[in-house]
């Protein structure tokens, strides 16, 4: 990972553990050059991924704030992270409920540009947010690039494991966003009535050399789900 996304990465994790909140603003570019040992563009790098998260604002001649969200029980859009690593203040449980391989069709191989017979992981994820049935995931991995998983990476964290374990460094995802009625599966593993409403979001994953590794449906319990997104004037 370059630099600039590792620092932006450690200074996400301090804002989340409420390392600035005292003071509401981060330190100077000056201290953070000294911290980290890096060029002033370095820097300012970082910090445009940290506002373009919608967690940070500069104002001109003052510094850098960190904005204080009303609630913290939400999706961030721009934010291409796991589960675990966007709720870590919550009881997070993940039940495997399938795991197999199998290989890629026509349609699958079209959605993540790879050859009609890719082998690929294949699974389905229940995912409960501190006791709430949160979501139901179904993902395939390119056993290509992700050629080892098991349950216990997949009970714990995926993303955790590909970035620090395989040292691949995911970078961006498309995000589709539709709205439908919970079929009978999906309805009894949330707990609600099938034909109540459902967020789906289709997420195709990429890592920093421009390569799908992931495709992924997940279907969100209505009752909880809220999507924060930050729009700029621009």
């Amino acid at each position: 990972m370059v630099k600039y996304k590792k620092i932006a990465n450690i200074l996400l994790k301090e804002i989340e553990e409420g390392l600035y909140n005292s003071v509401g603003k981060l330190p100077t570019e000056e201290q953070l050059v000294e911290r980290f040992g890096v060029s002033k563009a370095t820097i300012r790098n970082a910090i445009d991924i940290l506002c373009n998260y919608g967690v940070v604002y500069q104002l001109q001649g003052s510094g850098m704030f960190v904005r204080n969200h009303d609630r913290s029980d939400y999706l961030t859009l721009a934010l291409q992270r796991g589960l675990s690593s966007r709720y870590g203040d919550k009881d997070i449980h993940t039940q495997c409920l399938e795991f197999k391989e199998i290989q890629a069709d026509e349609q699958l191989a079209e959605q993540m540009k790879c050859a009609v017979g890719t082998p690929l992981h294949y699974i389905e994820r229940l995912r409960i947010v501190d006791g709430f049935y949160y979501s139901v995931e179904y993902t395939y991995y390119n056993k290509d690039i992700i050629p080892y998983l098991n349950k216990e990476i997949i009970e714990s964290s995926i993303y955790k494991y590909i970035q620090e374990g395989l040292k691949l460094n995911i970078s961006f995802a498309d995000k589709y966003i539709t709205s439908d009625k919970l079929c009978k599966k999906d309805a009894g593993l949330l707990h609600l009535q099938e034909g109540d409403p459902a967020l789906i979001i289709n997420d195709i994953a990429y890592l920093s050399n421009g390569t799908i590794f992931n495709y992924s449906k997940v279907v969100h319990n209505y009752q909880k789900v809220t999507i924060f997104a930050m729009a700029n004037n621009i």
